[in-house]
């Protein structure tokens, strides 16, 4: 072969590695990015589920802590005893 062709023959070889280089880097790349969107999406699933939980917690303790305050009078609704009552005589 004419060593022009040869010349051009290689340069497009080693412009053809160079490329299969940069699409393995780069799908190395885009392996890493999607790895990182899973966790990210299992993380903020995780957090909605924890937060589901919580929210029924504090709903449950909100209906007991309204039924216990059900139960007892409020301080402003208890009578007071006559101041009498404790002297009495028999």
């Amino acid at each position: 072969m004419c060593s022009s062709v040869q010349k051009a023959l290689f340069e497009e070889e080693d412009h053809v590695k160079k490329l299969q280089q940069k699409v393995a880097t780069l799908e190395k790349r885009n392996k890493q990015l999607r790895d990182r969107v899973k966790k990210v999406k299992r993380s903020l699933r995780q957090a909605r589920k924890n937060g589901r939980h919580l929210e029924l917690l504090n709903q449950k303790l909100s209906e007991k802590l309204a039924a216990a305050a059900g139960a007892l009078p409020h301080i402003n609704a208890l009578g007071r005893e006559p101041a009498g009552a404790a002297y009495l005589r028999g």
